[in-house]
């Protein structure tokens, strides 16, 4: 990730492979969806994605693509720092 490109890549993962999670992530109306980059450092990027959702599933959901990201991620050999 942290070479050249790398955050470009993630960039179209995103936008390619979040609207398969629609079905996978309980509780999502629509979405998700790659929204951009909030912020970026030296070695670290910040990523915004977005779906609708009610209000009672919100911790679903926000538990729900955490998982998500993390393991597409995991499928695409792209750390996660914690």
């Amino acid at each position: 990730f942290y070479r050249a490109g790398g955050v470009m890549r993630v960039m179209e993962m995103l936008k390619e492979e979040l609207p398969k999670y629609h079905d996978k992530v309980p509780g999502i109306i629509e979405g998700p969806l790659y929204w951009g980059v909030d912020e970026r450092g030296f070695n670290f990027a910040t990523f915004s994605i977005a779906a609708k959702y009610d209000q009672k599933d919100y911790i679903k959901v926000k538990g729900g693509m955490k998982i998500a990201v993390q393991d597409l991620f995991d499928k695409k050999g792209i750390p996660i720092k914690f």
